[in-house]
């Protein structure tokens, strides 16, 4: 009995966890693209805290819609790069569409001061 006592208790945490980090709010930054677009994006958190591969414009109605990202990258102020993901989803978009960075620099934690590079495609 206590173990499914304590197993209930962990199941709990863990849900209730989850539920936080799902509700945390979304990022809103200012984004400068490799073509010269500037928008202001956001990008909302999915469930446990992991934000979808997209920047929606919070400007209704203004270019560009969202921007759709397959590669990330971080780069610290001295220029060596801390973190980079690539998604399995990202073989033959260039071939598809054409592809612009867009960036901005992490204004807090950890990170702050970094770049944050995102390689994407824009949707009208």
């Amino acid at each position: 009995m206590k173990k499914i006592m304590a197993s209930l208790a962990g199941l709990g945490l863990l849900l209730s966890s989850s539920i936080v980090t799902a509700e945390q709010p979304a990022r809103v930054r200012e984004l400068t693209c490799s073509d010269g677009t500037v928008f202001t994006g956001e990008q909302v958190r999915n469930g446990n805290g992991l934000p979808p591969h997209t920047w929606r414009n919070v400007n209704p109605g203004e270019f560009p819609v969202a921007f759709d990202f397959h590669a990330a990258t971080v780069t610290a102020p001295d220029g060596t790069i801390v973190e980079q993901f690539a998604w399995d989803h990202s073989q033959g978009v260039d071939n598809n569409k054409e592809l612009i960075t867009c960036s901005f620099i992490i204004p807090i934690g950890p990170l702050a001061g970094s770049r944050a590079d995102f390689v994407g495609f824009f949707i009208p």
